[in-house]
Protein backbone atom coordinates (compact mmCIF):
# COMPACT_ATOMS: atom_id res chain seq x y z
CA UNK A 1 0.00 0.00 0.00
CA UNK A 2 1.38 3.35 -0.64
CA UNK A 3 1.93 5.14 2.83
CA UNK A 4 -0.70 7.81 3.22
CA UNK A 5 1.82 10.53 3.29
CA UNK A 6 3.33 10.59 0.12
CA UNK A 7 1.96 11.55 -2.96
CA UNK A 8 3.02 12.79 -6.25
CA UNK A 9 1.65 16.67 -7.68
CA UNK A 10 1.08 18.16 -10.64
CA UNK A 11 2.13 21.22 -9.54
CA UNK A 12 5.77 19.68 -8.22
CA UNK A 13 8.69 21.07 -10.27
CA UNK A 14 5.89 23.44 -11.97
CA UNK A 15 6.88 26.29 -14.47
CA UNK A 16 7.55 27.37 -17.64
CA UNK A 17 11.00 26.63 -18.13
CA UNK A 18 13.11 29.32 -19.78
CA UNK A 19 14.81 29.35 -23.07
CA UNK A 20 18.52 28.16 -22.40
CA UNK A 21 19.28 27.18 -25.76
CA UNK A 22 19.39 24.04 -24.72
CA UNK A 23 18.01 21.14 -27.10
CA UNK A 24 15.64 18.60 -25.27
CA UNK A 25 13.51 16.17 -27.37
CA UNK A 26 11.19 13.87 -25.53
CA UNK A 27 10.95 10.54 -27.81
CA UNK A 28 7.87 8.14 -27.46
CA UNK A 29 8.90 4.35 -28.41
CA UNK A 30 6.30 1.64 -29.15
CA UNK A 31 2.28 2.28 -28.06
CA UNK A 32 2.81 2.78 -23.90
CA UNK A 33 5.32 5.38 -24.57
CA UNK A 34 3.74 7.33 -27.26
CA UNK A 35 0.49 7.52 -25.20
CA UNK A 36 2.77 9.23 -22.66
CA UNK A 37 4.48 11.27 -24.77
CA UNK A 38 1.15 12.35 -26.58
CA UNK A 39 -0.05 13.58 -23.30
CA UNK A 40 3.32 15.26 -22.05
CA UNK A 41 3.33 17.02 -25.35
CA UNK A 42 -0.28 18.52 -24.63
CA UNK A 43 0.89 19.43 -21.06
CA UNK A 44 4.27 20.58 -21.49
CA UNK A 45 4.15 22.59 -24.84
CA UNK A 46 5.11 26.11 -22.88
CA UNK A 47 8.32 24.71 -22.13
CA UNK A 48 11.05 26.03 -24.62
CA UNK A 49 13.48 24.19 -26.89
CA UNK A 50 11.79 20.94 -26.17
CA UNK A 51 10.73 18.71 -29.41
CA UNK A 52 8.19 16.18 -29.30
CA UNK A 53 8.22 12.60 -31.25
CA UNK A 54 6.84 8.98 -31.33
CA UNK A 55 8.39 5.97 -32.87
CA UNK A 56 5.93 2.94 -33.54
CA UNK A 57 5.72 -0.22 -36.32
CA UNK A 58 1.86 0.80 -35.83
CA UNK A 59 0.57 3.14 -38.73
CA UNK A 60 -2.83 4.28 -37.22
CA UNK A 61 -1.30 5.02 -33.78
CA UNK A 62 0.75 7.37 -35.70
CA UNK A 63 -1.57 8.73 -37.47
CA UNK A 64 -3.71 9.33 -34.43
CA UNK A 65 -1.16 11.31 -32.28
CA UNK A 66 -1.02 14.94 -31.93
CA UNK A 67 2.46 15.22 -32.63
CA UNK A 68 3.93 16.28 -36.05
CA UNK A 69 6.92 14.52 -35.61
CA UNK A 70 6.27 10.85 -35.95
CA UNK A 71 8.81 7.72 -37.71
CA UNK A 72 6.96 4.67 -38.58
CA UNK A 73 9.97 1.95 -38.56
CA UNK A 74 9.67 -1.26 -39.99
CA UNK A 75 8.10 -1.05 -43.12
CA UNK A 76 9.49 -3.98 -44.56
CA UNK A 77 9.29 -6.30 -41.33
CA UNK A 78 5.60 -5.62 -40.10
CA UNK A 79 4.07 -3.31 -42.86
CA UNK A 80 2.91 -0.78 -40.22
CA UNK A 81 0.51 -3.26 -38.67
CA UNK A 82 2.36 -3.46 -35.41
CA UNK A 83 4.70 -6.69 -34.04
CA UNK A 84 2.25 -8.33 -32.43
CA UNK A 85 4.21 -8.48 -28.90
CA UNK A 86 7.26 -9.54 -30.75
CA UNK A 87 10.54 -8.42 -29.17
CA UNK A 88 12.55 -9.57 -32.13
CA UNK A 89 10.53 -7.89 -34.62
CA UNK A 90 10.95 -4.98 -32.60
CA UNK A 91 14.63 -4.78 -32.83
CA UNK A 92 14.73 -5.69 -36.68
CA UNK A 93 11.96 -2.61 -37.29
CA UNK A 94 14.37 -0.31 -35.69
CA UNK A 95 17.62 -1.49 -36.94
CA UNK A 96 16.39 -1.71 -40.39
CA UNK A 97 15.34 1.85 -39.64
CA UNK A 98 18.47 3.69 -38.37
CA UNK A 99 18.96 6.19 -40.73
CA UNK A 100 15.75 7.37 -40.05
CA UNK A 101 15.99 7.59 -36.28
CA UNK A 102 19.38 9.74 -36.94
CA UNK A 103 17.33 12.14 -38.98
CA UNK A 104 14.78 12.42 -36.47
CA UNK A 105 17.24 12.74 -33.36
CA UNK A 106 19.33 15.77 -34.76
CA UNK A 107 21.95 16.65 -32.54
CA UNK A 108 19.59 17.15 -29.28
CA UNK A 109 21.65 17.71 -25.76
CA UNK A 110 19.47 15.49 -23.91
CA UNK A 111 16.81 12.57 -25.01
CA UNK A 112 14.32 11.43 -23.02
CA UNK A 113 13.13 8.53 -23.78
CA UNK A 114 9.54 6.56 -22.87
CA UNK A 115 8.32 3.39 -23.50
CA UNK A 116 7.10 0.04 -21.96
CA UNK A 117 8.43 -3.24 -21.40
CA UNK A 118 6.96 -6.50 -22.20
CA UNK A 119 5.47 -5.95 -25.28
CA UNK A 120 7.35 -5.86 -28.78
CA UNK A 121 7.75 -2.67 -30.32
CA UNK A 122 8.79 -1.14 -26.92
CA UNK A 123 11.20 -3.57 -25.70
CA UNK A 124 12.75 -4.32 -29.15
CA UNK A 125 13.11 -1.12 -30.55
CA UNK A 126 14.08 1.25 -27.48
CA UNK A 127 17.50 0.20 -27.17
CA UNK A 128 18.20 1.22 -30.61
CA UNK A 129 16.91 4.39 -30.09
CA UNK A 130 18.66 4.83 -27.13
CA UNK A 131 21.61 3.62 -28.97
CA UNK A 132 21.48 5.94 -31.63
CA UNK A 133 20.32 9.14 -29.42
CA UNK A 134 23.77 8.21 -27.48
CA UNK A 135 25.89 8.33 -30.88
CA UNK A 136 25.04 11.96 -30.98
CA UNK A 137 26.55 12.71 -27.60
CA UNK A 138 23.53 13.37 -26.08
CA UNK A 139 22.67 12.47 -22.45
CA UNK A 140 20.03 9.73 -23.06
CA UNK A 141 17.82 9.24 -20.10
CA UNK A 142 14.72 6.17 -20.61
CA UNK A 143 11.90 5.91 -18.62
CA UNK A 144 10.26 2.10 -19.07
CA UNK A 145 7.28 1.24 -17.67
CA UNK A 146 7.25 -3.23 -17.10
CA UNK A 147 4.37 -5.41 -17.19
CA UNK A 148 1.56 -5.85 -14.19
CA UNK A 149 2.51 -9.13 -12.60
CA UNK A 150 -1.25 -10.39 -13.43
CA UNK A 151 -0.34 -10.24 -17.43
CA UNK A 152 2.50 -12.89 -17.00
CA UNK A 153 5.67 -14.79 -17.00
CA UNK A 154 6.22 -13.94 -20.60
CA UNK A 155 5.99 -10.38 -20.45
CA UNK A 156 8.34 -10.34 -17.30
CA UNK A 157 11.03 -12.23 -19.11
CA UNK A 158 10.60 -9.68 -22.07
CA UNK A 159 10.73 -6.83 -19.71
CA UNK A 160 13.89 -8.14 -18.41
CA UNK A 161 15.70 -8.62 -21.38
CA UNK A 162 14.87 -5.38 -22.57
CA UNK A 163 15.29 -3.75 -19.49
CA UNK A 164 19.09 -5.20 -19.19
CA UNK A 165 19.50 -4.06 -23.17
CA UNK A 166 18.33 -0.11 -22.54
CA UNK A 167 20.38 -0.16 -19.54
CA UNK A 168 23.67 -1.00 -22.22
CA UNK A 169 22.85 2.31 -24.49
CA UNK A 170 20.99 4.75 -21.82
CA UNK A 171 23.08 6.95 -19.65
CA UNK A 172 20.40 6.18 -17.04
CA UNK A 173 17.07 4.12 -16.72
CA UNK A 174 14.07 4.89 -14.60
CA UNK A 175 11.79 1.56 -14.37
CA UNK A 176 8.03 2.51 -13.40
CA UNK A 177 6.65 -0.95 -12.38
CA UNK A 178 2.76 -1.21 -13.42
CA UNK A 179 2.03 -2.39 -10.16
CA UNK A 180 2.41 0.57 -8.45
CA UNK A 181 -0.21 1.97 -10.43
CA UNK A 182 -2.70 -0.47 -8.18
CA UNK A 183 -1.31 0.90 -4.69
CA UNK A 184 -3.97 3.68 -4.43
CA UNK A 185 -4.66 5.53 -1.15
CA UNK A 186 -8.38 4.87 -1.38
CA UNK A 187 -8.72 1.50 -3.65
CA UNK A 188 -11.39 2.24 -5.82
CA UNK A 189 -8.91 4.73 -8.52
CA UNK A 190 -10.33 4.50 -12.32
CA UNK A 191 -8.19 2.76 -15.08
CA UNK A 192 -7.37 6.19 -16.52
CA UNK A 193 -6.40 7.39 -13.06
CA UNK A 194 -4.21 4.77 -12.52
CA UNK A 195 -2.22 5.24 -15.72
CA UNK A 196 -1.81 8.76 -15.30
CA UNK A 197 0.31 8.50 -12.66
CA UNK A 198 2.44 6.84 -14.47
CA UNK A 199 2.56 9.78 -16.67
CA UNK A 200 3.29 11.87 -13.95
CA UNK A 201 6.25 10.15 -12.46
CA UNK A 202 7.65 10.47 -16.16
CA UNK A 203 7.05 14.39 -16.50
CA UNK A 204 7.66 14.73 -12.76
CA UNK A 205 11.52 13.17 -13.34
CA UNK A 206 11.90 15.04 -16.27
CA UNK A 207 10.85 18.75 -15.17
CA UNK A 208 12.97 18.15 -12.57
CA UNK A 209 15.89 17.49 -14.50
CA UNK A 210 15.59 20.36 -16.77
CA UNK A 211 15.18 22.72 -13.97
CA UNK A 212 18.19 21.70 -12.68
CA UNK A 213 20.26 23.74 -15.35
CA UNK A 214 16.78 25.81 -16.03
CA UNK A 215 16.16 27.45 -12.98
CA UNK A 216 18.14 30.09 -11.39
CA UNK A 217 18.65 29.53 -7.40
CA UNK A 218 20.95 29.15 -4.60
CA UNK A 219 23.52 26.27 -6.31
CA UNK A 220 22.77 26.09 -9.92
CA UNK A 221 24.83 23.45 -11.99
CA UNK A 222 25.56 23.57 -16.18
CA UNK A 223 24.70 20.98 -18.53
CA UNK A 224 28.54 19.88 -18.42
CA UNK A 225 28.51 19.22 -15.16
CA UNK A 226 25.12 17.64 -15.32
CA UNK A 227 26.37 14.93 -18.35
CA UNK A 228 29.77 14.32 -16.53
CA UNK A 229 27.52 12.80 -13.26
CA UNK A 230 26.86 9.78 -15.55
CA UNK A 231 29.86 8.15 -15.93
CA UNK A 232 29.38 4.70 -16.55
CA UNK A 233 26.65 2.88 -18.10
CA UNK A 234 24.89 -0.48 -17.20
CA UNK A 235 23.92 -0.08 -13.45
CA UNK A 236 20.81 -0.03 -11.76
CA UNK A 237 19.60 3.77 -11.01
CA UNK A 238 17.42 5.30 -8.12
CA UNK A 239 14.74 7.67 -8.45
CA UNK A 240 12.56 9.50 -6.28
CA UNK A 241 10.49 12.32 -5.32
CA UNK A 242 9.00 13.98 -2.23
CA UNK A 243 7.31 17.04 -0.60
CA UNK A 244 7.23 19.10 2.61
CA UNK A 245 5.62 22.17 4.01
CA UNK A 246 5.37 23.84 7.39
CA UNK A 247 7.71 25.42 10.04
CA UNK A 248 9.54 21.25 9.05
CA UNK A 249 9.60 21.38 5.74
CA UNK A 250 13.29 20.07 5.01
CA UNK A 251 12.36 16.88 7.57
CA UNK A 252 8.98 15.94 6.31
CA UNK A 253 10.21 16.29 2.30
CA UNK A 254 12.83 13.66 3.54
CA UNK A 255 9.87 11.61 4.91
CA UNK A 256 7.91 11.97 2.37
CA UNK A 257 11.10 10.92 -0.50
CA UNK A 258 11.93 7.95 2.10
CA UNK A 259 8.27 6.90 1.70
CA UNK A 260 8.17 6.89 -2.33
CA UNK A 261 7.29 3.65 -3.52
CA UNK A 262 9.60 4.06 -6.48
CA UNK A 263 12.88 3.45 -4.00
CA UNK A 264 11.28 0.19 -2.84
CA UNK A 265 11.27 -1.70 -5.82
CA UNK A 266 13.65 -4.82 -6.62
CA UNK A 267 14.24 -2.80 -10.23
CA UNK A 268 15.53 0.28 -8.40
CA UNK A 269 18.97 0.04 -6.81
CA UNK A 270 19.18 0.95 -3.04
CA UNK A 271 22.59 2.77 -3.17
CA UNK A 272 24.25 4.87 -5.66
CA UNK A 273 27.47 5.73 -6.87
CA UNK A 274 26.39 8.53 -8.72
CA UNK A 275 23.86 10.68 -7.06
CA UNK A 276 21.97 14.06 -8.49
CA UNK A 277 20.05 16.06 -5.87
CA UNK A 278 17.44 18.77 -6.91
CA UNK A 279 15.86 20.80 -4.11
CA UNK A 280 13.69 23.34 -4.80
CA UNK A 281 12.40 25.63 -2.56
CA UNK A 282 10.40 29.25 -1.88
CA UNK A 283 12.33 32.08 -0.55
CA UNK A 284 13.06 31.14 2.28
CA UNK A 285 15.07 28.10 1.25
CA UNK A 286 18.32 28.50 2.85
CA UNK A 287 21.49 26.59 3.06
CA UNK A 288 20.63 25.46 6.21
CA UNK A 289 17.79 23.14 4.93
CA UNK A 290 20.09 22.15 2.04
CA UNK A 291 23.01 20.98 4.29
CA UNK A 292 20.52 19.24 6.26
CA UNK A 293 18.51 17.36 3.26
CA UNK A 294 22.50 16.57 1.43
CA UNK A 295 23.89 15.27 4.90
CA UNK A 296 21.21 12.62 5.35
CA UNK A 297 21.08 11.65 1.95
CA UNK A 298 24.37 11.29 1.49
CA UNK A 299 24.38 9.04 4.82
CA UNK A 300 21.39 7.37 3.70
CA UNK A 301 21.71 6.69 -0.17
CA UNK A 302 25.63 7.01 -0.96
CA UNK A 303 26.96 8.75 -3.77
CA UNK A 304 31.04 9.18 -4.17
CA UNK A 305 30.07 11.77 -7.28
CA UNK A 306 27.13 13.71 -5.94
CA UNK A 307 25.85 16.68 -8.26
CA UNK A 308 22.86 19.00 -6.79
CA UNK A 309 21.10 21.99 -7.34
CA UNK A 310 18.98 24.38 -4.93
CA UNK A 311 16.59 26.48 -7.07
CA UNK A 312 14.53 29.05 -5.72
CA UNK A 313 10.68 28.87 -6.70
CA UNK A 314 8.34 31.44 -5.52
CA UNK A 315 5.53 29.14 -6.23
CA UNK A 316 6.48 26.86 -3.73
CA UNK A 317 5.53 29.27 -0.52
CA UNK A 318 6.71 27.02 2.59
CA UNK A 319 7.08 24.25 0.51
CA UNK A 320 10.28 22.00 -0.38
CA UNK A 321 10.64 19.46 -3.19
CA UNK A 322 13.53 16.75 -3.72
CA UNK A 323 14.19 14.92 -6.42
CA UNK A 324 16.66 12.10 -6.71
CA UNK A 325 18.35 10.48 -9.77
CA UNK A 326 21.20 8.21 -8.95
CA UNK A 327 23.16 5.69 -10.70
CA UNK A 328 25.04 2.48 -10.12
CA UNK A 329 28.82 1.44 -11.58
CA UNK A 330 28.84 -2.22 -12.47
CA UNK A 331 32.76 -2.26 -12.36
CA UNK A 332 32.51 -4.93 -9.79
CA UNK A 333 29.59 -6.96 -10.57
CA UNK A 334 29.90 -10.88 -11.57
CA UNK A 335 29.68 -12.48 -14.86
CA UNK A 336 29.94 -16.03 -15.65
CA UNK A 337 32.54 -17.33 -17.87
CA UNK A 338 31.57 -18.37 -20.99
CA UNK A 339 32.19 -21.78 -22.56
CA UNK A 340 35.47 -20.29 -24.33
CA UNK A 341 36.94 -19.36 -21.55
CA UNK A 342 36.57 -21.97 -19.15
CA UNK A 343 35.68 -24.82 -21.53
CA UNK A 344 32.38 -26.30 -19.52
CA UNK A 345 28.96 -24.41 -20.16
CA UNK A 346 28.10 -21.83 -17.57
CA UNK A 347 25.06 -23.23 -16.71
CA UNK A 348 27.07 -26.89 -15.97
CA UNK A 349 29.34 -24.52 -13.85
CA UNK A 350 26.62 -23.53 -11.53
CA UNK A 351 24.62 -27.38 -11.93
CA UNK A 352 27.52 -29.58 -12.32
CA UNK A 353 26.10 -32.70 -13.62
CA UNK A 354 27.97 -34.90 -11.20
CA UNK A 355 26.34 -33.40 -8.07
CA UNK A 356 23.48 -35.72 -7.37
CA UNK A 357 25.94 -38.88 -8.14
CA UNK A 358 28.80 -37.36 -6.16
CA UNK A 359 26.03 -36.79 -3.24
CA UNK A 360 25.12 -40.51 -3.18
CA UNK A 361 28.77 -41.60 -3.38
CA UNK A 362 30.08 -40.61 0.00
CA UNK A 363 31.03 -43.08 2.02
CA UNK A 364 30.32 -44.22 5.65
CA UNK A 365 33.01 -43.21 7.07
CA UNK A 366 32.76 -39.33 5.53
CA UNK A 367 29.07 -39.10 6.94
CA UNK A 368 30.33 -40.19 10.15
CA UNK A 369 33.30 -37.73 10.49
CA UNK A 370 30.21 -34.87 9.32
CA UNK A 371 28.12 -36.00 12.69
CA UNK A 372 30.89 -35.48 14.93
CA UNK A 373 31.59 -32.34 13.45
CA UNK A 374 27.71 -31.42 13.47
CA UNK A 375 27.30 -31.92 17.63
CA UNK A 376 30.26 -29.47 17.92
CA UNK A 377 28.03 -27.14 16.04
CA UNK A 378 25.01 -25.09 17.74
CA UNK A 379 21.65 -24.27 15.80
CA UNK A 380 21.02 -21.58 13.37
CA UNK A 381 18.73 -20.17 11.25
CA UNK A 382 19.77 -18.68 7.84
CA UNK A 383 16.24 -17.83 7.38
CA UNK A 384 16.18 -14.01 6.18
CA UNK A 385 14.18 -11.76 4.56
CA UNK A 386 14.82 -11.38 0.90
CA UNK A 387 13.17 -8.20 0.76
CA UNK A 388 15.76 -6.25 2.60
CA UNK A 389 17.89 -6.16 -0.56
CA UNK A 390 20.38 -9.07 -2.51
CA UNK A 391 23.63 -7.71 -1.22
CA UNK A 392 26.35 -7.89 -3.42
CA UNK A 393 24.30 -8.33 -5.98
CA UNK A 394 22.20 -5.49 -6.10
CA UNK A 395 23.96 -3.24 -8.38
CA UNK A 396 23.57 -6.05 -10.81
CA UNK A 397 20.72 -7.46 -13.23
CA UNK A 398 18.82 -10.74 -11.98
CA UNK A 399 20.53 -13.90 -12.94
CA UNK A 400 16.86 -16.16 -13.55
CA UNK A 401 16.83 -19.66 -13.82
CA UNK A 402 12.83 -21.01 -14.17
CA UNK A 403 11.56 -17.60 -12.40
CA UNK A 404 14.41 -18.10 -9.47
CA UNK A 405 17.11 -15.28 -8.70
CA UNK A 406 20.54 -17.54 -9.01
CA UNK A 407 21.91 -14.71 -6.33
CA UNK A 408 19.52 -15.23 -3.81
CA UNK A 409 20.83 -18.48 -2.06
CA UNK A 410 18.69 -21.59 -2.01
CA UNK A 411 17.72 -21.39 1.81
CA UNK A 412 16.68 -17.91 1.10
CA UNK A 413 14.44 -18.39 -1.75
CA UNK A 414 12.75 -21.14 -0.31
CA UNK A 415 12.75 -20.63 3.21
CA UNK A 416 14.68 -23.11 4.44
CA UNK A 417 15.54 -23.30 8.42
CA UNK A 418 18.82 -24.70 8.39
CA UNK A 419 19.59 -26.90 11.41
CA UNK A 420 23.16 -28.06 12.34
CA UNK A 421 22.80 -30.33 15.26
Amino acid sequence: MTPDNFSISNKMFSGKSPDSGMRVQIIGVGGAGANVVDCLSLEMNSYGNISFGVINTDRSALENSPINDTCLIGRNVTRGLGTGGEMELGFKAADQDRENLRNMLANPDIVFIVTGLGGGTGTGAAPVVAEVASSTDALVISYATLPFTFEGGRKKTLADEGLALLRKSSDAVIPLPNDILLQGDDGDSSVLKAFAQGKDWVRTGIEAILSLVHKTGLCNIDYSTLRNAFVERGGKTLFGVGMGSGQNASSNALESLMLCPLLRTPENSLKADNLIVNITGGPSLGMTDVNEIMTFLRGKLGGDNTVFGAVIDENCGDSIEIFILGTTNLNHSRTLPTESQSGTSPTNDIFPASSKKNSKARSKSDRGQEEVLSNTQKEFDFLGNIDEGRGYFDQTDKNLFNGEDLDIPTYLRRGIKISLK
